[in-house]
């Protein structure tokens, strides 16, 4: 049961029409001023330029070799810092050989680098210790006195060239041991 009349209904009808239309008139006048101003800012600074952010990956995915990682598993490679600093004391646990991938192009932390950029580490050097490389590869490389890069690439050549890369492990842990 409505407490208006029919007229009153009508008459409540008809202003809230015109508020709507004088809201709408507000609305659009605001909407232009922000335009104007905002084309003026424009004119005073130049054109607003977009900041191009670093890919967390590479556009194209990761290069993967699942032969070169094969190599690495079978070829019996040591791990480069078990051979310059020795081997750890893991109390009976298996310490086998990872292929441990390297972050060298600059991609952000926790994407996994191409396999032409990995190398072979026992578990407790990959992983496991508190200065391990997965923790900090440039405080792990640094501390190792071995450039990643050259290493990584030295032992993906020997792979291509069919040769066995112990040669290519002793070369670098005798240049480190210096």
């Amino acid at each position: 049961m409505s407490l208006l009349t029919a007229e009153q209904r009508r008459r409540k009808a008809d202003l809230e029409r015109e508020i709507a239309e004088i809201m709408d008139a507000s609305n659009t006048a605001a909407r232009e001023k922000r335009r104007a101003e905002r084309k003026a800012m424009i004119a005073r600074r130049g054109k607003i330029q977009k900041v191009k952010h670093e890919r967390a990956k590479p556009k194209g995915g990761r290069e993967r070799d699942a032969g070169f990682l094969a190599w690495q598993h079978e070829s019996g490679l040591a791990c480069i810092a078990c051979a310059i600093e020795g081997r750890p004391n893991t109390h009976g646990e298996p310490n086998p050989i990872e292929v441990a991938h390297q972050r060298l192009t600059g991609w952000k932390k926790g994407v996994r680098g191409d396999d032409s950029a990995s190398c072979p580490l026992c578990r407790w050097h990959h992983q496991l210790a508190p200065n391990a490389c997965d923790k900090g590869q440039r405080a792990f490389w640094s501390r190792l006195d071995v450039d990643p890069t050259a290493y990584c690439a030295a032992l993906f050549s020997a792979y291509q060239a069919g040769q066995d890369g112990r040669s290519v492990l002793a070369q670098f842990a005798k240049e480190a041991a210096r």
